[in-house]
């Protein structure tokens, strides 16, 4: 998703010989550990099955509304497990992310794509001034598991869910390509690449 990050892995036999050496690396690189644990492929762009609705909302140079989804957000245990995704940072858990104050039920979120690279603070004030607030990370994880080839075209980023890994703030994201599909956290700080995606939910 930036500039000079590791892909996605390859294989599962690649990610069993680096999660081991992680496990015993411990915490010590933070985040780093999550990125590293996952070797090189080549992500192709699948056919998206979800039916985009189109937002009333003015495009702009830097950044648009590309299409809305409705989703049934929820708070229990089994969240994450529902997205059966085929790797998750083990860093995205209960003791980083506390989900109780989030907003359950049906929701409809908007994916917001960027042209150009930007940092979290301006993307969150364009959604500001359109109307939107960032997505979090039940809003995230509910979209994966409704509509699972949606990161396989494109990584979708979560705004509104942070923690701090290694001494640094990170986000949730979904990413993937044609045979493995992931949630994993990256920096906060540091502009994003064009092309990633942002969720957004209507204020």
């Amino acid at each position: 998703m930036r500039k000079g990050s590791v892909e996605v892995l390859v294989a599962i036999f690649a990610f069993a010989i680096i999660a081991g050496f992680c496990l015993l690396m411990g915490t010590l690189n933070g985040i780093r550990d999550d990125v590293h644990a996952l070797t090189k492929v080549i992500s192709e762009k699948g056919a998206d099955t979800a039916t985009q609705t189109a937002e009333a909302v003015e495009p702009s140079t830097d950044m648009s509304v590309e299409g809305s989804y409705k989703i049934t957000v929820t708070a229990d245990e089994n969240f994450v497990k529902a997205g059966n995704y085929d790797w998750v940072s083990p860093n995205i858990n209960p003791k980083n992310f506390d989900v109780k104050e989030n907003r359950l039920g049906d929701v409809e979120v908007s994916i917001i794509h960027i042209f150009r690279p930007m940092s979290s603070e301006d993307i969150t004030k364009w959604m500001n001034e359109k109307g939107f607030k960032p997505g979090n990370l039940l809003e995230l994880c509910a979209l994966g598991a409704k509509f699972p080839d949606l990161q396989r075209q494109y990584p979708i980023v979560a705004l509104g869910s942070s923690c701090v890994v290694g001494g640094y703030r990170a986000v949730p994201y979904l990413d993937g390509g044609d045979s493995l599909r992931y949630l994993g956290l990256d920096y906060r700080a540091g502009d994003w690449d064009a092309g990633c995606r942002f969720l957004a939910v209507r204020k």
